[in-house]
């Protein structure tokens, strides 16, 4: 079973601003994740970023273990000026979201 615990983000205050991700999850043991952000041509309605969380199967010990990922989006605000907040996709098709705080917009 796959489970998102938590999602956090910082916003680098550098020039130009960098967006940090960090999913914690709990996976099954013989599984390696990766997060992967989802690139758009359009504006999602929700102005929330869509990330993946894929889980691909590895050699090793059945069991449960937690396990955090992260990614890096260069000079977000170029990229994705409409951003909001963030999305991450399970392999099963649901999703947990995560808003920016009132500061952070």
């Amino acid at each position: 079973m796959l489970e998102i615990r938590t999602i956090d983000y910082a916003i680098e205050k550098r020039i130009p601003p960098n967006l940090r991700v960090e999913v914690e999850a709990i996976a099954p043991e013989n599984v390696t994740l990766t997060l992967v952000r989802r690139q758009t041509t359009i504006v999602p309605a929700d102005r929330l970023q869509p990330y993946d969380l894929v889980a691909t199967p590895a050699n090793g010990p059945e069991g449960e273990v937690k396990i955090k990922v992260e990614d890096v989006q260069k000079d977000y605000l170029a990229e994705s000026p409409w951003i909001r907040g963030i999305k991450v996709f399970l392999p099963d098709g649901s999703s947990v979201q995560k808003r920016f705080s009132s500061g952070d917009e």
